[in-house]
């Protein structure tokens, strides 16, 4: 069955080359909604193996262990960067009873002012509220990003899943770290580029880009609440049999309903920069696989 999902993802993606071309001619919003990040709750074994895995720690792509202090909450998991999109994995024990495959998705715009303008652009149709979140850097809480969440969402994060829209504050990048590169904006590409260039032992030569498709296996309310958000971004969209694939200006979001195989992120299909001698990389109950054709597939 995780070959099945794999060849799935490949069929959606094999008009990748010109994703953003076809669907910029489509999309109904003014300006294009990326993909950020997400994290998944994974079980022990799979979040170990994956720590203590020196292809993935030492090659595959930047990374940290980090503890992230916030205006609001704490937390603390395994981050991998790319150039424009990033991942973070959380373990079972430490999230605590009923967390296995509690997921996020959050998406993101490059420019200044542009949450604002979606948020004005969708007010009847789709009302966000936007609020401010700080980081903790030198002892003090500084602005990190705005975060737009939609007002009546039915599902919760309680049941395993949430998504946002983000925009990160101007003056974050002359604030944390500001002596390590000269990058400034908001962009996702400048911050991944800082928290990179803060880090001791990156990889020069990485292996992951960025992330192209994502697959949710989400429970009935929270799928809805997903299939809402992508249809608002103007994704375009197909599926059926109560799956659905949307296509954004950079990504593919897969959608379908829980099974007994696992609620979250199924699946995660990365752009590669080279593939490896070692095509295969089983972690725990994950199972990493690496394409000759710039792709990189990795089921949960």
């Amino acid at each position: 069955m995780k070959w099945f999902s794999i060849l799935c993802v490949m069929i959606a993606l094999s008009p990748l080359n010109s994703l953003a071309e076809d669907t910029d001619q489509e999309r109904s919003k003014s300006m294009p909604v990326h993909l950020n990040h997400f994290f998944a709750v994974l079980d022990l074994e799979t979040y170990r193996a994956i720590e203590s895995s020196d292809f993935l720690t030492r090659e595959f792509a930047p990374n940290e262990y980090r503890k992230t202090v916030r205006g609001d909450r704490s937390y603390a998991g395994l981050y991998f960067y790319g150039k424009n999109t990033y991942f973070e994995f959380f373990d079972e024990e430490s999230r605590g009873p009923g967390s296995l495959g509690f997921s996020m998705l959050a998406l993101g715009v490059d420019h200044a002012g542009d949450l604002l303008a979606l948020q004005s652009e969708l007010t009847d149709s789709y009302p966000l509220s936007i609020r401010k979140v700080s980081r903790g850097y030198n002892n003090d809480q500084i602005a990190w990003f705005d975060q737009a969440n939609l007002d009546n969402a039915k599902g919760s994060p309680r049941i395993g899943y949430g998504a946002w829209i983000m925009e990160y504050d101007p003056s974050f990048l002359s604030v944390w770290n500001p002596g390590t590169s000269a990058n400034q904006g908001v962009s996702r590409s400048a911050l991944l580029e800082r928290y990179v260039a803060v880090l001791d032992d990156a990889p020069a030569d990485p292996y992951f880009e960025d992330i192209v498709a994502l697959t949710f296996a989400l429970d009935p309310v929270s799928l809805q609440d997903a299939v809402d958000l992508a249809r608002a971004m103007g994704f375009k969209e197909a599926g059926d049999n109560g799956s659905y694939n949307f296509t954004a200006s950079d990504f593919v979001l897969n959608l379908e309903p829980v099974t007994e195989k696992g609620r979250g992120v199924r699946n995660m299909t990365m752009r590669i920069r080279k593939s490896p001698g070692q095509k295969i990389h089983r972690l725990g109950t994950s199972t990493l696989v690496f394409g000759d054709d710039g792709l990189a597939h990795w089921t949960f």
